[in-house]
């Protein structure tokens, strides 16, 4: 039952991606991002005004969950289309990139 309601809210608008996340500078921070997007969302969902209905509040709960990705990402492809950048800097870690 759980995973299916999960499942069931993992979609996004078509306008959140077109629209809010694609507005987004090519090298913007992704945790400011994803709060942006979380923000947002509300204005989709209509009934996640009504905060003192617990139904209503069960639902967009299950609905944020639904959304957020994964951690870690599940695989895609071959473990070869991974790989480990030896590029550092000061203030951050090696990076994994995958394509």
């Amino acid at each position: 039952m759980w995973e299916r309601e999960i499942t069931l809210h993992t979609f996004i608008h078509e306008n959140v991606r077109k629209r809010f996340l694609e507005g987004f500078h090519y090298d913007a921070h992704p945790m400011g991002m994803l709060v942006s997007a979380v923000a947002a969302l509300s204005t989709f969902y209509l009934d996640a005004k009504d905060i003192f209905d617990p139904d209503s509040r069960d639902k967009q709960i299950i609905r944020l969950i639904a959304k957020m990705p994964p951690w870690p990402p599940p695989p895609t492809g071959s473990a070869s289309a991974c790989r480990s950048s030896t590029r550092t800097t000061p203030s951050r870690s090696p990076r994994t990139s995958c394509r």
